[in-house]
């Protein structure tokens, strides 16, 4: 989720001025092209680049670029979220866990367990970051001045871990997967 100026954006509100999304098949990439215009006549822009590791199966990244053409106040958060459904279930997940920066469930069929777990690198001066956990979702919430032509970086590292698959204590794979990776 995204606040400029305490202005929620999303691709569905009227501040949206443009939006395009491009797959790079070469470098397997998804691109996002996103831009606001807020109600006090800002330009928000954010590119967000999205990966998953064909090297590391594991391993996801989203790298984010935020920037303005007139100083703003923004808040970004990001999440883990396990209050998912599937086309096949309402409820998918029996027993679910919530760390500050993880989520473990077990499915309620197979009794299938699988850890998720985010890890930011944060490339913003001056910015305050504060957590939250939910009974379903952890989230981070990252405040900051973004300054005009100032570039805001924020890298998401998302590892998953599921018992069909992996040997061992999910949390350490998870843990040692990310520390890798960041």
């Amino acid at each position: 989720a995204l606040q400029a100026d305490g202005q929620f954006l999303d691709l569905e509100c009227d501040a949206l001025q443009k939006y395009t999304r491009t797959l790079d098949m070469k470098r397997g990439v998804l691109e996002q092209n996103i831009k606001w215009r807020l109600s006090n006549g800002t330009n928000i822009r954010l590119v967000s680049e999205r990966l998953v590791s064909m090297e590391k199966q594991h391993l996801a990244g989203i790298h984010w670029q935020l920037s303005a053409d007139a100083d703003c106040d923004i808040v970004l958060s990001s999440a883990l979220d396990a209050a998912v459904n599937n086309r096949f279930a309402d409820t998918h997940f029996g027993d679910v866990t919530v760390n500050d920066n993880a989520i473990s469930i077990t499915t309620i069929q197979e009794k299938h367990q699988a850890m998720v777990m985010m890890r930011h690198t944060v490339d913003i001066p001056d910015y305050t970051a504060k957590q939250a956990k939910h009974s379903m979702k952890c989230e981070e919430h990252y405040h900051f001045s973004l300054k005009t032509g100032q570039l805001a970086t924020i890298d998401k590292f998302i590892v998953v871990y599921d018992s069909r698959f992996s040997d061992g204590d999910l949390e350490q794979l998870c843990s040692q997967e990310i520390d890798d990776a960041h």
